[in-house]
């Protein structure tokens, strides 16, 4: 079977000239004569009815309309390469289909012959391009919506070092659209219980940021008042740093080397799409933010 190539355009109107001049190109790359091209013409009527007949573009002197009835047109030559030509009429498009001794002579005789009859590349129709888009756009809004929704209390030690990582911490959570309110440290002074009701019921999650041993027991006592409040905790804690007993109760502590807060990454972005997932279902109970990554 010979190769073919195919390529759709729009709709057009062409003069006989401009007919005959496809003729005669189409005759050259055959090597014969215009007179040795087949030029035919197929018809399907509304009634069901067929027709096909051999035309002569002298015939047909000023406009040709490549639109139904007629439903296709056929080039072939008698040369020894015997190339053909086919144009398929469609109400939205014109599928110029060409057959040669190779690929590459296949698609240079459908480049010629849109070229010849200065036919333009079709274009599906906008409308379906347009309601992808639009479902997209509505998609993207979405997330959008979603990721500013969150609000997240951000709460560290005053030391130094958890100072540095809080800092980063809080760039990358506002990088994913996370609002991020800073929140007391756990350390040295007691934060009275009201104080503490009304900073936990004003986010959606805590994150406890432990990158030094700092006061264990004032840790606790935030960690309890974050779960009595039913916010969802996520705990990042530096290898180096060794905590009693089950401070954060079932919420495991992603886990980070000591200077390498980017270790957390990916776990607390895992923590992120969990909770935004489940932000506008009813609580019940503790809810704790789960992420897959190396846990205490």
């Amino acid at each position: 079977m010979a190769p073919i190539a195919s390529k759709s355009y729009r709709p057009s109107t062409v003069t006989s000239a401009t007919l005959a001049n496809l003729i005669t190109q189409f005759a050259e790359v055959d090597g014969v004569s215009d007179k040795d091209v087949r030029i035919s013409a197929s018809y399907a009527y509304e009634d069901g009815s067929k027709d096909v007949t051999g035309i002569d573009p002298r015939d047909f002197p000023g406009l040709i309309s490549l639109e139904p009835p007629v439903s296709s047109v056929t080039l072939q030559s008698r040369g020894q390469h015997a190339s053909r030509l086919w144009l398929y009429i469609h109400g939205d498009r014109i599928d110029l289909e060409a057959e040669g001794d190779s690929a590459s002579a296949a698609r240079a005789l459908v480049k010629k012959a849109a070229r010849c009859l200065n036919l333009k590349p079709y274009i599906p129709p906008t409308e379906s391009r347009l309601v992808s888009l639009e479902r997209r756009l509505n998609a993207l809004q979405e997330l959008v919506q979603e990721r500013r929704g969150l609000r997240c209390g951000l709460i560290y030690s005053v030391a130094s070092a958890d100072r540095r990582a809080a800092t980063q911490v809080q760039r990358f959570l506002v990088s994913q659209g996370v609002e991020v309110v800073a929140g007391d440290s756990y350390e040295p002074r007691r934060i009275d219980d009201d104080r503490d009701s009304r900073f936990f019921g004003t986010v959606d999650f805590a994150v406890f940021l432990i990158e030094s041993a700092g006061d264990a027991a004032a840790l606790v006592e935030r960690v309890t008042r974050a779960r009595t409040a039913a916010v969802p905790v996520i705990p990042l804690v530096s290898d180096q740093v060794q905590l009693e007993g089950a401070v954060f109760g079932q919420a495991d502590a992603i886990l980070f080397a000591q200077g390498h807060i980017g270790d957390v990454w990916l776990a607390l972005s895992e923590g992120l799409g969990h909770l935004r997932a489940t932000k506008r279902r009813p609580r019940r109970g503790v809810r704790v933010a789960a992420a897959s990554s190396s846990r205490r």
